[in-house]
């Protein structure tokens, strides 16, 4: 689960009084159980406007540090922690300044998310500028081909559909539909205390606080919507993989046409591969 998201969850407190401890209980596991088969996003920022090329069967990763460096790669520009910019030297200028302070020095890893049109020119730019700046490895990030598992219609069903791709106004909207649906539960509000503590993967956390919390404040929620809700907020709209590719001058050239898309170009890396990327 992102920071912004668990910022979401935590804006809004929950949920008020009406049902017997015992119905609540089970409630709270059916709830729980469904929202275990989910897959919290990595704390890696994506531009929210990239359409990710997406992959199937890349294993799943432990979540990286806080310090992760995240480059959206654009058809049209690059980002580079929440700054566009337009130009590959650009690019490497942004790198320098940021490399440090936001990685932390002897960082070697920097994860790529790259728009499913951006050309191979810019995937290779990317690659020699972070290689230049010290890293050694690029994680190319990929969207898992599946959505949210099924679950029963909710009124908000709609609403959510419509849901802003920029991450930071997801989660904002997230915040105040959480806030329309809930009331105050202050052992949840506890629970959402403790996650901003933690790092890497929270919605353990989350979802033992859930368990514990709803049964203290008698369930009186609508559950298909807090479903909904909780759902959203821990997957988002994709399930994010990445594949982790070691970058040297010194590697075997994979030289591919300079405006051949990424969405065609991406098959001819795999996770573990040494390459250098070469754009003809």
């Amino acid at each position: 689960m992102t920071r912004a998201l668990v910022a979401a969850i935590a804006i809004a407190a929950a949920f008020g009084c009406g049902k017997s401890a015992d119905e609540c209980k089970a409630e709270a596991r059916t709830l729980v159980d469904y929202l275990r088969q989910l897959e919290p996003q990595p704390p890696i920022a994506i531009p929210g406007d990239l359409a990710l090329a997406t992959r199937a069967g890349i294993a799943r990763r432990a979540f990286p540090g806080r310090s992760a460096l995240a480059i959206g790669v654009g058809p049209e520009r690059f980002v580079v922690a929440g700054r566009a910019v337009a130009t590959p030297r650009e690019l490497e200028e942004q790198l320098a300044r940021t490399h440090d302070v936001v990685a932390g020095a002897g960082s070697r890893v920097v994860y790529v998310a790259v728009d499913r049109r951006a050309p191979w020119e810019r995937v290779a730019a990317v690659a020699a500028a972070a290689q230049r700046d010290g890293f050694e490895q690029v994680a190319f990030v990929f969207a898992e081909a599946r959505g949210l598992p099924p679950a029963p219609p909710s009124k908000l069903d709609a609403t959510l559909a419509q849901l802003p791709t920029d991450p930071a106004n997801r989660a904002m909207e997230l915040a105040r539909l959480l806030r329309e649906h809930t009331a105050d539960c202050p052992a949840l509000a506890a629970v959402f205390g403790q996650l901003a503590s933690v790092e890497g993967d929270r919605t353990p956390i989350l979802l033992r606080g859930i368990e514990d919390a709803l049964p203290a404040c008698k369930c009186d929620v609508d559950p298909q919507a807090l479903r909904a809700l909780l759902a959203h907020a821990i997957q988002g709209r994709d399930v994010i993989r990445w594949i982790v590719v070691d970058v040297a001058p010194s590697a075997p050239p994979l030289a591919l046409p300079a405006a051949l898309p990424w969405e065609q170009a991406a098959g001819k890396l795999a996770d573990g591969d040494r390459v250098w990327l070469v754009a003809q």
